[in-house]
């Protein structure tokens, strides 16, 4: 709560008085993933767990705040440095014969690049608020959706991961990758079924065109900088 909810809350406070803009990263943990058709920034919030909730009301904090800020809600989330479920994935796939990874979880795959572009792009223009033709084309303050295109399971961006690890030799040995329920996983915290964001608003408020998952993915397999330690 404190790291989801208070700090947002304290970082907008200041960021008010000294009249900076705001941006800030959240969830598609902030709905339930109980539905079918990609979430836009507009539908009801209903988390499942604590880090959604707290998530949840660090948004809400935000906005009590303040009104120039941009939320950014993505997921799916690996990058180069830290743990991700690429890097695990390719660890487990390099140590073992089999593994098992649910196939009933529904998203989209995020590289940190691809939103690390994004929100430059969005500083860019926030902070070039007139055109050449004298017309505001600064962003619209409030929520966006970010992921790359497309949506996948579990079991399919891990068996993706292991195409693609073979394919540039991150990966050295034959694993099976099985697909299993949630249930089957036994997973302690609940996680949300479906949680496919549209990227509909944000796409045609800046004019960008997003990559395909797997396109992302593979870039980020055989980068120099891939590193799963």
């Amino acid at each position: 709560e404190k790291l989801n909810a208070t700090g947002p809350m304290n970082i907008a406070r200041l960021a008010r008085k000294i009249n900076a803009k705001l941006i800030h990263i959240s969830t598609d943990y902030v709905f339930n993933g109980k539905g079918s058709e990609p979430y836009t920034e507009d539908m009801l919030k209903e988390p499942l767990g604590v880090y959604g909730k707290t998530k949840a009301q660090g948004e809400e904090e935000i906005q009590k705040e303040m009104n120039q800020y941009y939320i950014l809600r993505t997921a799916w989330l690996y990058g180069f440095d830290g743990k991700n479920f690429v890097y695990t994935m390719t660890k487990l796939m390099n140590s073992h014969d089999s593994i098992k990874v649910v196939n009933d979880q529904f998203g989209t795959p995020t590289c940190a690049v691809d939103l690390a572009e994004t929100i430059i792009k969005i500083i860019h223009k926030s902070n070039n608020a007139k055109s050449f033709f004298g017309k505001n084309s600064a962003l619209s303050y409030g929520i966006y959706h970010f992921t790359d295109e497309g949506q996948t399971n579990w079991h399919e961006f891990a068996a993706e991961i292991y195409r693609l690890g073979k394919k540039y030799g991150r990966i050295t040995q034959d694993c099976a990758v099985n697909p299993c329920s949630t249930e089957e996983y036994g997973a302690k915290v609940q996680r949300p079924a479906y949680s496919v964001l549209s990227k509909e608003k944000i796409t045609k408020s800046m004019k960008i065109k997003i990559p395909a998952w797997q396109v992302s993915l593979e870039k980020f397999i055989k980068n120099e900088r891939f590193n799963p330690m």
